[in-house]
């Protein structure tokens, strides 16, 4: 694969191609359509008699025949045949039918000029019917027959999902010299047009689908300032029971032309997963603005990515997660949607057994891509046991013990001369606790507790720094500077035992008081619990300083503190039912052994929610920072959706001296046909506007159009580097009866808000 030499792309080719792959789409999407011939078929009646009214009915004993004319109905168990004149066979139950005919089976409708039907066998041959199953419409059609098992054929027929009553009001439509369907099996089609209200837009000689979901195109067109014009493509299907397929081929008019394969596969005995591939000979791997012999990307660019789980049984599973990739940036940028979630993507495998009375684990991590910095375990085993009762005693325990060799690796980079050394130790760290609750005088909750912790490091050390001088070539300016740096190395010292004993308190209790209603308002109830949790750790005989740091359970320091709380509930009552009105928790510790001229008082951390109506959330988290008399963190979100008619979505995080970011989403949905959406995201620390963008969508009764756009300004990083603006627009196409058939985006953040 790397010998593959691509060109970038004319952009009127690429353009050309996709305007021409979303009418093969729309077309594709609406001869699945054509499986409205069920009603031939449908649930099986033999043994329900068949009953007939009309205005004038004869039947002749000998031959089993019956005529009826004038608003004639006939039923067999959920079919019912209307017509001006029917005949039926009662032995064969077999009917002709004609003048304004309706066929009713289920939710299926059918109505034409004639009608020979079999109501045993629920077949028959038709000419001049139109009809409709679900959301399926057949709008002409001028003859209809079974030819073969569950083989219908249709000719001359006129296709679509649109309700409109009148043929040239629809908003597409696909007519077909001949449309040949097996069902739960393929569908042919042959000399069809496709038509976009009146304008004929396409013409396909032949054209043949799988019936099954797993088959389609998924498409997605676009523009892009870093990847130009683009359509990504991929094609699902399925090959047995076990396994599915996608093939992935995407065009970029400026990084070229990429390709996938995936392999999903999902059985009861081994599990469900995937593995997913992608390779690309990028056009430009590394952006105008960088320097190519310190970005560290190649033109050959790949991922490969897989997922496992498998249920051992209904206790145990295993979860594997692999990640290969060629560059730390491939995901940044041909897969934006995941590099948003997981920008630094996991390797592992985990083992879990989950009982009533505890969890075991077993973790094994590995660094794969060394550009990224990780924490591998080699493996880690861990137990723990929730708190439970002892016996019939009014004590109860619970303990956390895990144990297993870890390594802490730091990124690589070649062009760096300063490079962290890594580390690792066996470790066994175990926890045990036990609690004995008590009520006392009715109200008072009380909760003491007692534990003890211990840890075995197979090796300890600690940091050191050693001072070093590189040279730095400025890119802006193209000038050398000498830059001293502290180099950070680690200094073993062998292996060591580290132990910790606590005790504590909890105690709480709850008040309330209701207020009764007037004038027809609802009765509110206000719920007051305070509490407090007094807890002592002692000082453990090994400090962070003389431990390598893996995770939190190496930063385990000496606690002398009192944590005071208060929450309150005011609670209404609603015709959804009882809700909080407004929840606040609001609590802070008191340090008995502050270090050096820190406040014994520590932060106040404040936590609420509030639901003024069924439509509107608003929520706000923040801590008080005593030492400094400043609000060191504060966040505020607002959340309104009204009747369907707009939505709001306004965030407020603030991080004193660093950071002031503001995110909104706002949609308005003044008619049903139509819906705006806009989102930001302002960072007013640095008075930067961080991402901007939105949609128009037009909603019709069979299909969905939406344009979107997304707009990242640009701006100057931190080591100078010019960032340039990046402008992404969007074009989607759904239709309501597949949503999943269609031209949509697969970033699930983007335009889409927040």
């Amino acid at each position: 694969m790397h010998d593959i030499k691509t060109k970038p792309i004319r952009k009127t080719a690429l353009i050309s191609t996709i305007l021409i792959a979303t009418v093969a789409l729309l077309f594709s999407t609406a001869k699945v359509k054509a499986e409205i011939t069920t009603p031939f078929r449908g649930i099986a009646t033999n043994n329900a008699p068949i009953e007939a009214t009309a205005d004038d009915l004869n039947y002749d004993r000998k031959t089993g025949k019956v005529i009826a004319k004038g608003n004639v109905v006939i039923t067999k168990g959920v079919v019912t045949l209307k017509a001006e004149y029917v005949r039926v066979n009662m032995k064969t139950e077999t009917a002709h039918a004609y003048g304004n005919v309706r066929l009713f089976d289920g939710e299926t409708v059918w109505t034409g000029t004639s009608l020979d039907y079999d109501f045993n066998k629920k077949t028959g041959k038709a000419s001049g019917f139109t009809g409709s199953s679900g959301t399926f419409r057949i709008l002409e059609n001028e003859s209809v027959e079974k030819t073969g098992k569950n083989t219908f054929v249709l000719h001359n027929a006129l296709v679509t999902t649109c309700t409109n009553t009148a043929i040239h009001d629809c908003h597409y439509r696909v007519k077909a010299k001949k449309v040949e369907l097996v069902q739960d099996d393929y569908l042919k089609v042959r000399g069809a047009k496709f038509y976009l209200g009146k304008v004929p837009c396409m013409y396909l000689p032949y054209w043949r689908r799988n019936m099954d979901d797993d088959f389609g195109w998924e498409l997605e067109p676009g523009h892009s300032g870093r990847l130009g014009y683009f359509l990504r493509a991929a094609y699902r299907y399925r090959m047995n029971e076990v396994f599915r397929g996608k093939t992935h081929l995407d065009l970029y008019s400026e990084r070229g032309v990429g390709v996938g394969q995936d392999l999903f596969w999902e059985s009861h005995s081994f599990g469900t997963g995937g593995i997913e591939t992608y390779f690309i000979s990028d056009d430009l791997p590394v952006p105008e603005n960088e320097n190519p012999d310190t970005y560290g990307v190649e033109p050959e660019r790949y991922r490969v990515k897989v997922d496992h789980f498998v249920s051992l049984s209904p206790k145990d599973s295993i979860l594997v997660r692999g990640n290969y990739l060629s560059d730390k940036y491939i995901l940044r940028d041909f897969f934006e949607d995941e590099y948003r979630v997981t920008p630094v993507p996991e390797n592992d495998i985990t083992y879990t057994h989950l009982s009533d009375n505890y969890t075991f684990n077993i973790l094994a991590r590995s660094r794969v891509n060394d550009f990224f910095e990780s924490v591998n375990r080699i493996p880690e085993a861990s137990l723990n046991f929730v708190r439970q009762q002892i016996k019939d005693s009014s004590f109860y325990y619970e303990s956390r013990t895990s144990a297993g060799y870890i390594e802490r690796t730091f990124a690589v980079d070649e062009n760096s001369s300063a490079e962290s050394a890594d580390y690792s130790s066996g470790r066994f760290d175990t926890v045990h606790r036990i609690y004995r609750p008590s009520r006392h005088f009715g109200f008072l909750n009380l909760v003491p507790r007692a534990g003890i912790r211990g840890t075995y490091y197979s090796e300890t050390g600690h940091t050191e720094y050693m001072t070093n001088t590189v040279a730095i070539t400025q890119t802006n300016s193209l000038q050398t500077i000498m830059q001293t740096n502290s180099v950070p190395f680690i200094v073993s010292d062998g292996s060591g035992f580290r132990e910790q004993f606590e005790i504590g308190m909890e105690a709480s209790f709850k008040a309330f008081k209701i207020w009764e209603g007037k004038n027809g308002k609802a009765p509110l109830r206000h719920v007051a619990e305070p509490y407090i949790d007094f807890s002592y750790k002692s000082e453990p005989s090994l400090l962070p300083g003389d431990l390598y740091q893996f995770d939190s359970i190496d930063t385990l320091a000496k606690n002398n503190k009192i944590k005071l709380g208060m929450r309150n509930k005011l609670q209404i009552k609603r015709a959804s039912g009882s809700a909080n009105l407004i929840d606040i928790d609001l609590y802070t510790h008191v340090n008995f052994e502050p270090e050096g001229d820190n406040n014994s008082l520590e932060n106040f951390v404040l936590d609420t929610e509030m639901y003024p109506t069924d439509w509107m959330r608003l929520d706000f988290d923040g801590v008080y920072n005593t030492q400094n008399s400043t609000l060191h963190t504060f966040n505020s979100r607002i959340q309104m959706k009204p009747r369907d008619k707009w939505e709001l979505y306004l965030e407020h995080r603030h991080i004193d001296s660093v950071s002031d970011l503001i995110l909104t989403s706002l949609t308005i949905k003044p008619t049903h046909n139509w819906h705006y959406n806009v989102y930001g995201r302002y960072e007013a620390e640095t008075s930067r506007f961080e991402e901007g963008g939105g949609y128009i969508q037009r909603n019709f009764d069979c299909m969905v159009f939406r344009l979107a756009t997304r707009y990242l300004p640009g701006y100057t990083r931190d080591d100078g580097i010019e960032e340039e603006d990046d402008v992404k627009v969007m074009f989607e196409f759904w239709l309501k009866a597949i949503p999943g058939l269609g031209f949509q985006n697969t970033d699930n953040r983007g335009y889409h808000g927040i």
